[in-house]
């Protein structure tokens, strides 16, 4: 019997950045269910650090309808509403940019024939703001975020596909502690979101 496929696209987050323990959220989610469900499952982890919603959309054109993909998971977002080298410079990509994006990644994961759930964006903790790196001061607003997470909200609506809201219940989490620097989960976070992705699964009837 094949085993269900079950892919991710996304990006540093989903990619398992800063987890301590380098497994990130979809590999802790991974091991969880080929536990409890022995043989029935295989994974393909299709994310990739610093990817935008352009950069997804491509890697999904190319890899989720060649790779059978049953099960596909959608969780990016956030390196599309940077600000640098200050708050009041413009997003990384423009709102017309964003839009026309995710209608095409989301017409592309409909076609794919999979089984399609699309994640929100996690808050960040400004508290840790600005990020540095090479690139200079980033800045990840929640402003910019609730309105991303409503874009992505309204057109999976438009097109009855499943969409995960998490952002108000992760604003009242202690993400000093689940966090390793403004945007990324440290391996307590990664295993929070793990536990909620395993649940949600098993909630719509997906493990079963």
């Amino acid at each position: 019997m094949s085993k269900i496929v079950i892919g991710v696209i996304g990006d540093s987050i989903t990619n398992g950045y800063n987890d301590e323990e380098g497994l990130g959220w979809f590999g802790r989610m991974s091991q969880k269910i080929a536990s409890n469900f022995t043989g029935q499952f295989a994974f393909c982890n299709m994310a990739k650090s610093g990817d935008m919603v352009p950069d997804a959309y491509h890697r999904m054109a190319a890899e989720t309808m060649t790779k059978s993909i049953d099960i596909l998971l959608v969780m990016v977002g956030v390196n599309d509403i940077i600000r640098s080298p200050n708050k009041e410079a413009g997003t990384s990509l423009s709102d017309y940019g964003r839009d026309r994006y995710w209608v095409k990644m989301l017409d592309v994961a409909n076609a794919s024939g999979a089984e399609v759930v699309v994640f929100d964006i996690l808050p960040s903790y400004e508290k840790a703001l600005p990020f540095v790196c090479d690139r200079g001061e980033l800045y990840f607003l929640n402003s910019d975020i609730e309105k991303h997470n409503q874009l992505i909200e309204n057109l999976c609506k438009e097109r009855g596909m499943k969409f995960v809201k998490r952002y108000d219940d992760w604003l009242k989490k202690n993400l000093k502690n689940l966090y390793s620097d403004a945007v990324h989960p440290n391996a307590k976070g990664h295993q929070v979101i793990a536990e909620e992705v395993y649940e949600e699964l098993w909630r719509q009837g997906i493990l079963k």
